[in-house]
């Protein structure tokens, strides 16, 4: 992927807003796209384009393959994210058949990219992060996996399937071991879209009572977080 570096004064303006990037002070990639309060302690790929939701962090490093991250997940560290998969229904899973660059000083003066050749970008799948996601350190996600708002990975547990919102997954393989809350609770808790709240209007919420919680969502009264990427 071609590398694209973020402006100086978009850089400055993200760090107004309350972004951090500890371990990538100088150059961000040019078409990732943060909310406010963004905080990636290992820093992110040049190349990536990701798009990362307000109040979420990671302590491992944000590499291309991660499509979107919503708002409030909490990402460990020592986390490997799968990327590009090798075809298997092919005479050989090696690069020959799909990443002509690869052994292309080999192949020059032939007409071997014409013979069949084909970059299928069926096998670079993305991942995509819900809302309120918490990824425990050493765990490992498969490309193309999409995990659900509200759903726990267990720490160096194998994630090769999408998972539904609010399950915890451990082990390996992941298996989901139970949900969160019960499903009534879940509905509610994804119809609110809590997350497109600030959480400093939850100051005189007993985070322990959900029910508490919901009723001050549902009530109307709070005014929506601003949800602008810049």
């Amino acid at each position: 992927m071609k590398e694209n570096i973020m402006s100086v004064d978009r850089m400055r303006q993200l760090l107004d807003l309350g972004c951090r990037f500890p371990d990538q002070q100088h150059s961000l990639p040019g078409e990732a796209r943060f909310e406010r309060h963004v905080k990636l302690f290992s820093g992110i790929d040049l190349s990536s384009r990701a798009s990362i939701g307000s109040f979420s962090y990671s302590w491992s490093h944000i590499s291309p393959v991660i499509k979107s991250i919503g708002r409030y997940c909490s990402i460990a560290h020592s986390i490997s994210f799968g990327e590009f998969e090798h075809p298997i229904d092919r005479f050989t899973t090696s690069a020959i058949t799909f990443d002509y660059g690869m052994f292309e000083e080999a192949a020059f003066g032939t007409n071997y990219r014409t013979q069949g050749f084909s970059e299928d970008s069926r096998f670079f799948k993305q991942i995509e992060i819900g809302h309120d996601v918490w990824i425990g350190s050493g765990a490992y996600v498969r490309a193309g996996v999409k995990l659900g708002t509200g759903c726990i990975i267990g720490g160096r547990s194998i994630v090769t399937k999408d998972v539904p919102p609010y399950a915890v997954v451990v082990g390996n393989p992941g298996r989901i071991i139970k949900y969160r809350f019960d499903e009534k609770t879940i509905e509610r808790l994804l119809k609110s879209e809590w997350w497109k709240y600030k959480f400093t209007d939850f100051v005189d919420i007993d985070f322990r009572k959900i029910e508490q919680f919901l009723e001050l969502i549902e009530s109307g009264n709070l005014k929506v977080f601003d949800e602008i990427f810049f």
